[in-house]
């Protein structure tokens, strides 16, 4: 019975040994995960990534994740082009991700998940001096000045959005105090930019802190 009662004793400690070597290997393979997804796609800010499933040596193993959560917050990089917008967060779950033979490549299989697009990155054309808020029933209200034909309009309305692709457009709704001209200065469709590469954009909602929209895709290349 000693004997037995010292071998539970000694099962016990490696079992814990174990779990805390695995728990070490976990949070240092997170850590350089963030790093190379920070690194690859060139954005500032903080990355964390979250690897699920117990234990963690069996699948580094087998070069398999079973499951992956990624965030991305204070992002910051260059200005974005003229037509383009950049994400100021990013969250999404990504499974069945797929490790390269070296480990300097990791793809998922399917990605799901949303990202935030403040309001400042809806800029218009030079010249034009609009600031966008949000309105109500999902809509962004657009108020300022735009130029048509030389000449300065004021413009006050709203407008709806719609997500497409890589792509966010802006629809300025119909108004009688409104001229069509100045209607067509705020539509405008935005390529978004920051999003890790296979992922596409499903929809989008206007909300007090900004523009948050849908994303999924499908073999998501995450590093390398």
């Amino acid at each position: 019975m000693r004997a037995l009662r010292i071998l539970l004793i000694i099962g016990s400690i490696l079992a814990i040994v174990l779990v805390v070597a695995d728990r070490v290997l976990v949070n240092f393979a997170e850590d350089e995960a963030a790093s190379r997804v920070n690194t690859r796609l060139g954005l500032g800010g903080h990355t964390s990534v979250t690897i699920r499933g117990f234990p963690f040596l069996t699948q580094a193993m087998s070069k398999n994740l079973d499951a992956v959560d990624l965030k991305l917050t204070g992002v910051t990089a260059e200005e974005a082009e003229l037509g383009q917008i950049m994400i100021s967060e990013f969250s999404a779950t990504l499974e069945d991700v797929r490790i390269g033979s070296g480990y300097d490549s990791a793809v998922a299989g399917t990605a799901e998940g949303t990202a935030l697009i403040g309001y400042d990155q809806f800029d218009q054309k030079t010249g034009d001096t609009l600031t966008f808020t949000y309105a109500d029933n999902g809509r962004v209200r657009a108020k300022g000045a735009v130029e048509v034909a030389g000449e300065k309009i004021d413009v006050d309305t709203f407008a709806e959005i719609k997500a497409e692709g890589n792509a966010i457009t802006l629809q300025a709704v119909a108004t009688e105090e409104q001229p069509t001209s100045a209607l067509d200065a705020i539509n405008t469709t935005y390529v978004v930019k920051g999003l890790p590469a296979g992922l596409r954009l499903t929809e989008a909602r206007a909300g007090a802190n900004g523009v948050t929209v849908g994303v999924t895709g499908e073999n998501v290349a995450l590093v390398g």
